[in-house]
């Protein structure tokens, strides 16, 4: 299992939330056996109580939330990588609503300034993982040189631009992407 940063927060958000609802409930188990004669020490531990379940809560709250996002992340090739000419980028994602919205994998190269979609974007499985197949990362003699491979999440009108730019021949590259499209994750590769 790859753990990125986005799941390092939801692990720390989560064990926050826990730690605290565990620690406020054994701090309520103490106030309980407080003799009502000694308020001071009974009130500062009920002020520490109710610090620790506001943090408790908020740690929590910002799980469920973290949980709603869409993320999308390429776990093939990794960063750095050498690549051959045409690889199949695959990746996972969550909150991907695939009657809107399509995964689209693109090239950005660095010796022509240009942006290259791949010609279809992503099937995306059940469980969220995605592969770009057949993606063509430069030319044959782009030997030696850096790309970067970008996914970015599309929305229906920003399919209908892709498909026209593929329905004309000699695609020379975009100088940007249509509108509807968001960057979602981005690796830099070398060519083999």
């Amino acid at each position: 299992m790859i753990v990125e940063s986005g799941d390092i927060a939801e692990i720390i958000a989560a064990t926050i939330g826990a730690l605290g609802a565990i620690i406020a409930a054994v701090l309520a188990a103490w106030l309980r056996r407080i003799p009502a004669e000694n308020r001071k020490r009974r009130k500062r531990l009920r002020n520490w109580a109710i610090v620790i379940s506001v943090l408790a809560i908020a740690g929590i709250g910002y799980w469920v939330w973290s949980l709603s996002q869409t993320r999308i992340m390429i776990t093939y090739p990794s960063n750095g990588a050498r690549v051959e000419l045409t690889e199949t980028i695959s990746g996972r994602s969550s909150n991907i609503r695939p009657t809107q919205e399509a995964i689209w994998v693109v090239i950005y190269s660095y010796p022509d300034n240009k942006l290259y979609p791949n010609e279809s974007k992503a099937r995306i499985d059940a469980d969220g993982k995605w592969t770009s197949l057949n993606t063509e990362i430069g030319a044959l003699e782009d030997q030696g040189q850096k790309f970067d491979v970008i996914a970015f999440l599309v929305n229906e009108d920003g399919q209908k631009e892709l498909e026209e730019y593929f329905s004309f021949t000699g695609r020379s590259g975009l100088a940007q992407l249509p509108g509807g499209t968001t960057e979602y994750n981005r690796i830099t590769v070398t060519r083999k």
